[in-house]
């Protein structure tokens, strides 16, 4: 039995922290126990885990500013992680069996694409799950600055090319447009039943459908 035998109960786990922290995948692989602070609702990125050729490979941030603290995770979220990890040792992944991390691959291969393709949502990326992230934090922060260190990102100015159009909606009531967004994902998502044997859908299905909605929206 490989590592995906945990994903039965830590797939939405996996989703929900990609949604809530805008870690890059390998990120997420790389979590160590040690590195994730449920009490004080953060997580440290330090090193990564990467599949190459169907290779586990070890890795470190991007950058120097990769290395940082993510903080101000969702509470209920990180209530569900201490549940999570409760029993591993600091140096077992997060996402994993013990010393081995999850395979992307696999992750991508039976659970990411068959939940967006019955979603209707073929073609989302595990990696938009950043992009909302960070999409959400300037509608409703606007501190670019702050989303920039959050991000892993060298220079604010990387975070205003990529995200940039963003802040067109600062000229309206920020809160009102991410309520906006998370309404029309709910109603999409209200009108989805996921089969038992796909992963529960219910708040990171919405992150996914918000992000289509908004990219729908921006191009329309």
């Amino acid at each position: 039995m490989g590592p995906l035998h945990r994903f039965g109960c830590s797939a939405r786990l996996l989703v929900e922290l990609a949604v809530g922290s805008g870690c890059r995948a390998g990120e997420l692989a790389g979590l160590r126990v040690r590195c994730l602070d449920t009490a004080g609702r953060l997580l440290l990125v330090e090193e990564t885990r990467q599949e190459i050729s169907g290779k586990i490979t070890v890795g470190t941030p991007k950058s120097k500013a990769g290395y940082r603290t993510v903080d101000d995770l969702d509470p209920d979220l990180c209530r569900r992680l201490a549940a999570h990890v409760a029993g591993l040792a600091p140096d077992d992944f997060v996402f994993g069996v013990g010393g081995t991390p999850y395979r992307q691959r696999d992750f991508n291969e039976r659970v990411w694409r068959p939940l967006v393709a019955h979603l209707g949502l073929p073609g989302v990326r595990f990696h938009d799950l950043r992009h909302y992230n960070a999409s959400a934090m300037l509608l409703t922060n606007g501190d670019v600055q702050y989303v920039s260190r959050r991000l892993g990102h060298s220079r604010p100015s990387i975070t205003l090319d990529v995200y940039g159009h963003v802040l067109a909606h600062q000229s309206r009531n920020v809160s009102a447009a991410f309520a906006e967004l998370r309404s029309e994902a709910r109603r999409q998502v209200a009108a989805v039943t996921p089969t038992p044997t796909r992963p529960p859908a219910a708040s990171t299905a919405g992150a996914v459908v918000d992000l289509a909605s908004y990219r729908r929206r921006k191009t329309g």
